[in-house]
Protein backbone atom coordinates (compact mmCIF):
# COMPACT_ATOMS: atom_id res chain seq x y z
CA UNK A 1 0.00 0.00 0.00
CA UNK A 2 1.28 3.64 -0.53
CA UNK A 3 1.29 6.45 1.18
CA UNK A 4 -1.25 8.85 -0.90
CA UNK A 5 -2.02 9.53 -4.70
CA UNK A 6 0.97 12.34 -4.45
CA UNK A 7 3.90 10.23 -3.28
CA UNK A 8 2.44 7.20 -5.92
CA UNK A 9 2.73 9.33 -9.01
CA UNK A 10 4.80 12.32 -8.75
CA UNK A 11 8.31 11.21 -6.94
CA UNK A 12 9.36 9.76 -9.87
CA UNK A 13 8.29 12.00 -12.58
CA UNK A 14 8.13 15.64 -10.92
CA UNK A 15 11.65 17.61 -10.62
CA UNK A 16 9.68 20.00 -7.71
CA UNK A 17 6.96 17.80 -6.06
CA UNK A 18 7.27 16.75 -2.56
CA UNK A 19 3.95 15.99 -0.77
CA UNK A 20 0.36 17.33 -1.72
CA UNK A 21 -0.21 21.01 -1.18
CA UNK A 22 3.49 22.27 -2.28
CA UNK A 23 3.09 25.27 -4.46
CA UNK A 24 4.91 25.93 -7.76
CA UNK A 25 5.15 27.78 -10.52
CA UNK A 26 2.20 30.11 -10.10
CA UNK A 27 1.97 31.75 -13.05
CA UNK A 28 -1.12 34.39 -13.82
CA UNK A 29 -4.92 33.54 -13.20
CA UNK A 30 -6.22 31.77 -15.98
CA UNK A 31 -9.66 30.41 -17.29
CA UNK A 32 -11.24 27.64 -15.43
CA UNK A 33 -12.44 24.34 -17.23
CA UNK A 34 -13.40 21.13 -16.62
CA UNK A 35 -11.62 18.78 -14.51
CA UNK A 36 -12.97 15.05 -15.48
CA UNK A 37 -15.40 12.97 -15.01
CA UNK A 38 -16.97 13.36 -11.82
CA UNK A 39 -18.41 9.98 -11.26
CA UNK A 40 -21.14 9.08 -8.62
CA UNK A 41 -19.67 11.51 -5.83
CA UNK A 42 -21.77 14.53 -7.32
CA UNK A 43 -21.71 17.55 -5.20
CA UNK A 44 -23.96 16.29 -1.96
CA UNK A 45 -24.27 20.06 -1.68
CA UNK A 46 -20.67 20.86 -0.95
CA UNK A 47 -18.92 23.55 -3.74
CA UNK A 48 -17.46 23.00 -6.70
CA UNK A 49 -13.56 22.97 -5.89
CA UNK A 50 -12.78 22.44 -9.51
CA UNK A 51 -14.31 25.86 -10.89
CA UNK A 52 -11.82 28.66 -10.87
CA UNK A 53 -8.43 26.56 -10.74
CA UNK A 54 -5.71 28.24 -12.29
CA UNK A 55 -4.45 26.55 -15.07
CA UNK A 56 -1.18 28.68 -16.32
CA UNK A 57 1.91 29.08 -15.37
CA UNK A 58 4.19 25.82 -15.08
CA UNK A 59 6.03 26.45 -18.58
CA UNK A 60 9.44 26.58 -17.72
CA UNK A 61 12.09 25.12 -15.43
CA UNK A 62 14.82 27.26 -15.18
CA UNK A 63 14.05 29.07 -17.78
CA UNK A 64 13.86 26.00 -19.91
CA UNK A 65 10.02 25.05 -21.72
CA UNK A 66 9.77 21.61 -20.41
CA UNK A 67 6.52 18.77 -20.55
CA UNK A 68 5.00 19.62 -17.72
CA UNK A 69 1.56 20.38 -16.08
CA UNK A 70 -0.36 22.42 -13.50
CA UNK A 71 -2.04 19.80 -10.89
CA UNK A 72 -4.06 19.11 -8.44
CA UNK A 73 -5.45 16.96 -5.94
CA UNK A 74 -9.51 17.00 -5.18
CA UNK A 75 -11.50 14.98 -3.06
CA UNK A 76 -14.78 14.03 -1.95
CA UNK A 77 -15.66 11.95 0.77
CA UNK A 78 -19.97 11.30 1.51
CA UNK A 79 -21.40 9.14 4.16
CA UNK A 80 -22.12 5.78 3.28
CA UNK A 81 -23.84 3.68 5.66
CA UNK A 82 -21.10 3.33 9.32
CA UNK A 83 -18.40 4.85 7.21
CA UNK A 84 -17.45 7.01 4.37
CA UNK A 85 -17.19 6.49 0.29
CA UNK A 86 -15.66 8.55 -2.01
CA UNK A 87 -13.18 9.67 -4.74
CA UNK A 88 -9.78 11.42 -4.93
CA UNK A 89 -8.45 13.48 -8.22
CA UNK A 90 -5.15 13.91 -9.59
CA UNK A 91 -5.85 16.75 -12.27
CA UNK A 92 -3.06 17.67 -14.54
CA UNK A 93 -3.54 20.72 -16.88
CA UNK A 94 -0.86 19.95 -19.71
CA UNK A 95 1.75 23.18 -20.44
CA UNK A 96 2.39 23.55 -23.97
CA UNK A 97 5.46 21.63 -24.31
CA UNK A 98 3.65 18.45 -22.90
CA UNK A 99 0.70 19.46 -25.38
CA UNK A 100 3.63 19.31 -27.72
CA UNK A 101 4.37 15.86 -27.35
CA UNK A 102 0.08 14.35 -28.18
CA UNK A 103 -0.61 14.66 -24.67
CA UNK A 104 -3.17 16.89 -23.18
CA UNK A 105 -5.31 17.92 -20.13
CA UNK A 106 -6.10 14.89 -18.05
CA UNK A 107 -7.10 13.26 -14.91
CA UNK A 108 -6.14 9.98 -12.37
CA UNK A 109 -8.97 8.89 -10.00
CA UNK A 110 -8.86 6.65 -7.08
CA UNK A 111 -12.66 5.06 -5.39
CA UNK A 112 -12.29 5.72 -1.76
CA UNK A 113 -13.52 3.70 1.20
CA UNK A 114 -12.99 5.86 4.72
CA UNK A 115 -13.80 4.99 8.47
CA UNK A 116 -13.49 7.91 11.00
CA UNK A 117 -10.12 8.03 12.68
CA UNK A 118 -8.56 10.61 15.61
CA UNK A 119 -6.50 13.99 14.03
CA UNK A 120 -3.05 12.07 15.13
CA UNK A 121 0.18 15.00 15.17
CA UNK A 122 -2.97 17.18 14.01
CA UNK A 123 -3.14 18.46 18.08
CA UNK A 124 -5.77 21.03 16.81
CA UNK A 125 -8.06 18.21 14.58
CA UNK A 126 -11.38 17.74 15.94
CA UNK A 127 -11.80 13.53 14.19
CA UNK A 128 -9.82 12.39 10.92
CA UNK A 129 -10.37 9.98 8.56
CA UNK A 130 -8.81 6.47 7.84
CA UNK A 131 -8.58 6.57 3.52
CA UNK A 132 -7.83 3.64 1.06
CA UNK A 133 -8.32 3.43 -2.45
CA UNK A 134 -8.10 1.86 -6.05
CA UNK A 135 -7.25 3.26 -8.78
CA UNK A 136 -10.50 3.68 -11.47
CA UNK A 137 -9.05 2.76 -14.24
CA UNK A 138 -12.45 3.14 -16.27
CA UNK A 139 -12.27 6.68 -15.22
CA UNK A 140 -8.59 7.46 -15.87
CA UNK A 141 -7.45 9.19 -19.01
CA UNK A 142 -4.01 10.02 -18.51
CA UNK A 143 -1.11 8.29 -19.97
CA UNK A 144 -0.04 5.22 -18.34
CA UNK A 145 3.49 6.13 -17.80
CA UNK A 146 1.86 7.82 -14.91
CA UNK A 147 0.55 5.74 -12.66
CA UNK A 148 0.61 1.47 -12.54
CA UNK A 149 -2.76 -0.85 -12.88
CA UNK A 150 -2.40 -1.84 -9.46
CA UNK A 151 -1.53 1.58 -7.54
CA UNK A 152 -3.74 1.49 -4.84
CA UNK A 153 -3.04 3.98 -1.50
CA UNK A 154 -3.95 4.31 2.13
CA UNK A 155 -3.45 7.35 4.62
CA UNK A 156 -5.00 8.92 7.65
CA UNK A 157 -5.78 12.59 7.44
CA UNK A 158 -6.62 15.03 10.62
CA UNK A 159 -9.56 17.33 9.72
CA UNK A 160 -10.05 20.77 11.46
CA UNK A 161 -13.90 22.15 10.98
CA UNK A 162 -15.07 25.61 11.16
CA UNK A 163 -17.97 26.79 11.96
CA UNK A 164 -18.83 28.89 8.89
CA UNK A 165 -18.54 25.27 7.08
CA UNK A 166 -14.46 25.37 6.01
CA UNK A 167 -12.84 22.16 6.33
CA UNK A 168 -8.64 21.56 6.87
CA UNK A 169 -7.16 18.69 5.96
CA UNK A 170 -3.94 17.38 7.28
CA UNK A 171 -1.66 14.46 7.50
CA UNK A 172 -2.15 12.74 10.68
CA UNK A 173 1.11 11.16 10.76
CA UNK A 174 2.92 14.65 10.39
CA UNK A 175 0.36 17.07 11.27
CA UNK A 176 1.37 19.42 8.07
CA UNK A 177 -1.52 20.67 5.97
CA UNK A 178 -2.23 19.64 2.55
CA UNK A 179 -5.43 20.62 1.42
CA UNK A 180 -8.56 23.25 2.36
CA UNK A 181 -12.66 22.70 1.37
CA UNK A 182 -15.82 22.58 3.18
CA UNK A 183 -18.24 20.12 4.91
CA UNK A 184 -21.78 19.18 5.37
CA UNK A 185 -23.56 16.74 7.72
CA UNK A 186 -22.97 13.87 5.71
CA UNK A 187 -20.17 15.34 3.21
CA UNK A 188 -16.60 16.86 2.98
CA UNK A 189 -13.84 18.00 0.06
CA UNK A 190 -11.07 19.32 -0.69
CA UNK A 191 -8.29 20.99 -2.50
CA UNK A 192 -4.96 21.18 -2.74
CA UNK A 193 -2.73 24.58 -3.91
CA UNK A 194 -1.52 24.42 -7.37
CA UNK A 195 1.44 22.32 -7.94
CA UNK A 196 3.80 22.41 -10.96
CA UNK A 197 4.88 18.57 -11.97
CA UNK A 198 7.73 17.99 -14.97
CA UNK A 199 7.55 14.57 -17.05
Amino acid sequence: MHISPALILLAACSGSFTDKGDTGDSGDSGDSGDSGDSGDSGSHGLPDLTQGLDRTGCEEVDGTTHPGAATYFVGTYWKSGDGWKGEEQWLLFANQAWKDTGEDDCTIIWDMVASDADGGACAACDGGLSVAGTIDLSRTDCPEGLYEDEDNMSETYGLLRANDGTLRWYFAGSGSQFGTGYYVDDAMNYVTDKQCDWF
